[in-house]
């Protein structure tokens, strides 16, 4: 972990300037590491903070939580969902509330801020259950909080550092390189020493410090770091940061979660996060795109060597309403149309683009993509300008037709 002395003194200032947790939430913290408390007395500290009381309610009563009838008390809802749950609940609309009362002059919509730090919290809580880790609720708090340091950084550098964020939107470099070119650490440093102050549970706290680093395995912070890439790679809100680095997210589809389990996510986040934003009171404009089953996609075949650039492929063709398939499907169309393309990182020359070319089967060049983008195995991808480029050539294929 972390040395403090190594730490910047405006950092601790930045940090300490900030609006404190409610008081309530404090004793819940503390009441969550005693093994005596029981529901009724956690209970009664969320009903001494009225506010922090309808809030727990409303998110408690929210579909996200899959209660199958009307929480009407505190209690209620601390019986019916757990007292880890109901605590992390606080927690995590209070760490809303503070978030969104930092959003002044960010660089980026805050809505989308929001946004990206809610299905963050989500896919996190979800991976977190696929992999059977003891508190789900604590990875999606964690997930709320993972990108709070961009908002101490924009409080306390403000002009500069916001200059730092629109030229990572602009494609330049991933905002935490920036960030440490520019001040010797980055977010997610600075959102760590905030999880200290506010002495959260050390699981959230090694979250945030570690979502773009390798944390080990089926941690808080290995889910988080993963939801984290997820959530940038299908554009669901916008961090202030394009850049996905391929190795954060190795091994996940093919070796932990399953093709399907994944597909339901990336296809599920939109709609949840609409709802978590609304039980939330966050601004939630607009319906939720409804999901077309994967069936019902048109396909794209994907014939892509790099196993790690061919998972973030995978994940954003999903997220653009396709549905990719590997080089195994190729040949058997199992009652599915044709292939409206292919995306191939293989030379011009091989025999298998030959064949899809005189099917008339349009080709995206990726291999062409890589090379004119400079990319080498392992680098961060800058995921908006992927998609920038899928969608022009996808749509030009289309006006072919």
């Amino acid at each position: 972990m972390f040395v403090s002395s190594a730490i910047p003194d405006y950092v601790h200032e930045s940090v300490r300037a900030l609006p404190v947790l409610p008081t309530a939430v404090t004793r819940l913290l503390s009441l969550a590491r005693d093994v005596d408390a029981d529901f009724r007395e956690i209970a009664r500290v969320i009903e001494t903070d009225q506010a922090l009381t309808a809030r727990t309610l409303r998110a408690a009563n929210s579909p996200l939580n899959g209660v199958s009838r009307q929480v009407k008390t505190v209690r209620q809802a601390t019986v019916l969902l757990g007292a880890d749950t109901i605590v992390n609940l606080a927690l995590g609309v209070s760490v809303i509330s503070l978030q969104s009362g930092l959003y002044k002059n960010l660089p980026v919509d805050p809505t989308a801020f929001g946004r990206h730090s809610i299905a963050v919290g989500l896919a996190a809580r979800t991976l977190a259950q696929h992999f059977k880790l003891p508190n789900p609720s604590e990875a999606f708090v964690a997930g709320l909080l993972h990108d709070i340091g961009k908002l101490v950084l924009l409080m306390h550098h403000g002009e500069d550092y916001a200059r730092l964020m629109r030229r990572a939107q602009k494609g330049d470099a991933s905002l935490n390189e920036l960030e440490l070119d520019a001040y010797d650490l980055d977010h997610a440093l600075v959102g760590h020493v905030l999880c200290m102050h506010w002495n959260l549970p050390s699981a959230m706290a090694q979250a945030v410090a570690e979502h773009h680093a390798e944390p080990a395995p089926r941690s808080i912070a290995d889910v988080v770091s993963r939801a984290n890439d997820l959530v940038k790679t299908i554009q669901l809100g916008d961090s202030g940061n394009r850049f996905v680095a391929p190795a954060a997210a190795q091994g996940m589809p093919r070796d932990e979660i399953s093709r399907d389990v994944l597909r339901e996510l990336v296809l599920a986040l939109p709609r949840l996060a609409h709802k978590a934003e609304e039980a939330l009171k966050q601004s939630a404009n607009g319906a939720a795109t409804a999901a077309t089953a994967a069936g019902d996609r048109p396909r794209i075949h994907l014939h892509v060597r790099e196993p790690d650039e061919c998972e973030i492929l995978t994940a954003m063709f999903w997220s653009m309403g396709y549905e990719p398939v590997g080089p195994r499907d190729a040949s058997a169309t199992n009652g599915h149309a044709a292939p409206i393309a292919l995306l191939s990182s293989v030379p011009a020359s091989d025999l298998q683009r030959i064949v899809y070319q005189q099917r008339v089967v349009p080709v995206l060049d990726y291999a062409a993509w890589r090379v004119e983008y400079g990319l080498i195995p392992g680098d961060a991808f800058d995921i908006h300008g992927l998609r920038e480029w899928l969608e022009a050539g996808l749509e030009e294929m289309a006006g072919q037709e």
